[in-house]
């Protein structure tokens, strides 16, 4: 029923579209820059420009494909540390911890897993699915200027793994000449029914930039170090959050090579020590220890992109991005005696990652646009564990080869594009069709409609690399996924529309958005856990195409109202229901219901801009959901809703010459609104967590800077 309204209304859409006539197209003459401290006073941009949906800059507002945008002004005021807590807080976003031991993160678009969300830097897909097991946590907020969150599938543009949609993390870039230097102390002082543990954090970064006076060259260095205590939350003297170390630096250089053509260059660099589960400062195969998770994850990347505007009739970039991870890691005990046996449990995985290509765009008249692009991925795994009789050697290639046609006039603007790939794991093309369209029915009302299809190549995944220890959950084998050789591609169809509208009111800016959502996936991956294959201390799960379809639909809410320069209020809500229709073949148990999906979600933040001093109060609201429990038996519990409030304060002290000062403090999850029954001891089923990300947790910091 819902499909055949969805389609009735995407043929309405397409219907007025062909019947308007083309007009003169709004000029654009508005251009991205990084946002200066001197700047956070004025809380409402109406120039912001977003280029993840289409590949081409677009007014947020009048984009064809709807973006969420968080800037640097939104990642203060989250208090953000890490592009894990950036993400919190946005219209159907829901950011998660999927591990007591080692704290495995993912995030959620639409309700949809996050493996179907396809991480992006600088516009380059160049995060590995290997990579995107701690990735959240390891993106300093020092290194981002914006990130753009596009819900719905992508895989018209960005190939196989945008069936969720996709995050664009986008690098600082110079805008002056100066620096500043941060630090900053957290106090994690959340309990669990009385059950009270302190840990401690500490965060310190900086950075300096330069650029010349004519502006056509500029270079921005950074760097951000962070620590972390264990934090036991119901001291049982096992981890519910991991013992974390990160390091990271890099930098952005962009130059003017003459009029029209400019080369920019990106890099970082990251360390990263994790460890969960108890005896942390033991040696992790020490009798002693029941439960040992570690990571030493190292990660290295560089993009280098050329973009010429040969005139206003061709333009193109020609790009190559490179990432490579290498981790250590220890996943054990095994359940045995023998010391030796123990020893073996090291892992080493090396991923060398590589992407390049080129993109198009040829302006044949004025508001038509043809975008053409080629691009070539190259994957390659190695994975050695003796302990475990694992050795892998994979290697993934993929061709991909885009189209996409943009008409735009005064009244509506139509997008046409469609992606092919070809990936070495399968026999055939995979093609991959999208259309979007905005009707601008007056200059502050908008629809918009999408609808797209989307797939993912049966390749090594995250999961596969998060080994479910011997002891957990009673246990007494190392749980390992294979795929089936048969096995073939996960497809979707995704739906999106939405009916946007702004004005004024005396001194207050509003913002409305209504808006609705479908997504059908077939032939979804699932692992049945309940005909494992043992040898020796493994167990092997074959992981499958399930028969039928995974259904998510819902309704988004958003509202944005701003009051000159003094305060903004942001609020944003999604109603959504997801389920399979073949309940039967998937490893919930039976169950039909998607684990980890709340009925309702949302938040609502309060920004006050009172000259040198900011504040900002934020709610999130995480409804019931059903999570399920792996013990002696599988079960699909149903959970507690959670309210999160946060505050935060900062003042700023400025001289004549540019100098300045920020004091900050705040306290996170004021109420420690927090899962109460997190499992307990060496026996625990260590992926059973849901709720909110952090528990109460109180942090002051400086900034200094010229």
């Amino acid at each position: 029923m819902i499909r055949n309204i969805v389609h009735t209304a995407v043929l309405c859409l397409a219907a007025l579209v062909f019947m308007t006539g083309t007009t003169r197209p709004e000029e654009l003459n508005v251009e991205f820059a990084p946002q200066a401290k001197d700047a956070r006073n004025s809380p409402v941009s109406d120039a912001k420009i977003v280029v993840t949906g289409t590949m081409s800059k677009k007014l947020m507002k009048n984009a064809p494909v709807k973006t969420e945008v968080i800037d640097r002004t939104k990642l203060e005021a989250k208090g953000a540390t890490t592009l894990y807590d950036a993400l919190n807080n946005e219209l159907g976003v829901l950011v998660e911890n999927n591990c007591q031991n080692c704290e495995m993160t993912t995030v959620r678009l639409n309700g949809l897993d996050g493996n179907y969300t396809q991480i992006l830097f600088n516009g380059l897909p160049t995060v590995s699915s290997l990579a995107g097991v701690y990735l959240l946590q390891q993106i300093p907020a020092e290194m981002i200027e914006r990130v753009e969150i596009v819900r719905g599938a992508g895989s018209a543009l960005y190939g196989s793994g945008a069936i969720g949609g996709v995050v664009n993390i986008i690098q600082r870039k110079p805008a002056r000449n100066g620096g500043s230097i941060e630090g900053r102390y957290d106090l994690i002082a959340g309990n669990v029914k009385g059950a009270r543990d302190i840990a401690g954090m500490h965060t310190f970064s900086g950075n300096v930039s330069a650029i010349t006076d004519s502006g056509k060259a500029g270079i921005i260095l950074w760097g951000q170090k962070s620590g972390r205590d264990e934090w036991d939350g119901n001291d049982d003297g096992y981890t519910d959050l991991a013992r974390r170390l990160l390091k990271s630096m890099g930098g952005s250089a962009f130059a003017g090579l003459m009029d029209g053509m400019e080369l920019t260059v990106n890099a970082t660099t990251s360390y990263e020590e994790r460890r969960g589960g108890n005896a942390l400062d033991l040696e992790p195969f020490n009798p002693a220890v029941n439960i040992a998770e570690m990571g030493v994850i190292n990660r290295d990347t560089a993009d280098i992109r050329l973009e010429h505007e040969i005139s206003r009739y061709l333009n193109y970039t020609v790009y190559y991005g490179y990432a490579k991870t290498k981790r250590h890691s220890y996943y054990g005990p095994a359940g045995s005696d023998d010391l030796t046996e123990d020893t073996n449990l090291y892992g080493r995985t090396e991923n060398p990652f590589h992407v390049g290509g080129l993109i198009a765009n040829i302006i044949p008249s004025e508001g038509h646009t043809i975008t053409l692009g080629v691009q070539r991925t190259d994957d390659r795994l190695r994975d050695s564990n003796p302990g475990m009789n694992r050795e892998l050697n994979e290697h993934y290639k993929d061709w991909g080869v885009f189209g996409q046609y943009d008409w735009s006039t005064r009244l509506f603007e139509l997008i046409l594009g469609v992606r092919g790939d070809h990936h070495n794991a399968l026999d055939e093309w995979n093609y991959s069709p999208r259309a979007s369209a905005i009707v601008k029915f007056a200059p502050n009302l908008r629809w918009r409609g999408t609808v797209a299809t989307g797939f993912k190549a049966p390749q090594v995944f995250d999961e596969d690399f998060h080994i479910e220890i011997s002891l957990a959950g009673g246990s007494t084998t190392n749980h390992l996924i294979v795929n089936d050789p048969d096995l073939d591609p996960e497809r979707s169809l995704s739906y999106s529309s939405d009916i946007s509208a702004d004005f004024r009111v005396g001194g207050f800016d509003l913002d409305i958005m209504l808006g609705g959502f479908y997504t059908l996936i077939s032939d979804a991956f699932s692992v049945d856990y309940g005909s494992g294959v043992t040898v020796g201390s493994n167990t092997y799960y074959t992981r499958k195409n399930a028969p039928g379809s995974t259904v998510f639909y819902g309704g988004n809410a958003e509202l944005s109202i701003a009051y000159a320069s003094f305060a903004r209020l942001s609020s944003g809500w999604t109603v959504q229901r997801a389920h399979y229709e073949d309940e039967e073949s998937y490893d919930n148990g039976g169950f039909d219901e998607v684990p980890k999906v709340p009925a309702l979600y949302g938040f609502t933040m309060l920004q006050l801009f009172m000259g040198q001093l900011q504040l900002a109060f934020s709610c999130q609201y995480m409804g019931r959901q059903h999570v399920v429990y792996e013990g002696v038996t599988t079960e699909l519990r149903e959970t507690d809703a959670f309210a999160v409030l946060n505050v935060r304060a900062e003042y700023n002290f400025r001289a004549t010459d540019g100098r300045f000062m920020t004091l900050y403090a705040g306290v996170d999850n004021i109420f420690d609104s927090y899962q109460e029954d997190l499992p307990i001891g060496e026996d625990r089923p260590a992926g059973y967590v849901y709720g909110p990300s952090k528990p109460l947790t109180v942090y002051v910091g400086a900034q200094m800077g010229i």
